[in-house]
Formats: C-alpha cells, sequence, structure tokens
C-alpha cells in the first residue's frame, strides 16, 4: 500500500510560521511556494522556516 502525500501550495495567506506549523501538524508531506507573489528575500525566510520544520 502507498502512502498518501499532501502537497500545500504556500502563498500570503498561509506563510507564516503559525499556519505553516498547523500545515505540518495535520500531515503536510510537501511544500510549494507561489513565487508570483512577494520578494526573493520574503521566499528565502519561508524556506527557512520550513527547513526549522515548526
Amino acid at each position: 500500500m502507498r502512502n498518501a502525500k499532501i502537497v500545500c501550495t504556500l502563498g500570503p495567506a498561509s506563510d507564516d510560521r503559525g499556519t505553516i506549523r498547523d500545515l505540518v501538524d495535520a500531515g503536510m508531506s510537501v511544500a510549494r511556494l507561489n513565487a508570483s507573489h512577494g520578494t526573493p528575500e520574503h521566499r528565502a525566510e519561508v524556506i527557512g522556516d520550513l527547513h526549522r520544520r515548526p
């Protein structure tokens, strides 16, 4: 049996630490960043938050 994966696209409404923590707790296994929003610096901050595994 294959394990299901949960892929979440993070954008302006869902890229803060609290929401990321909630998504991880709910079973998110893959995060996708919507790069059409924000600056490269902000995306780097979100990636850092993801690496810290809130």
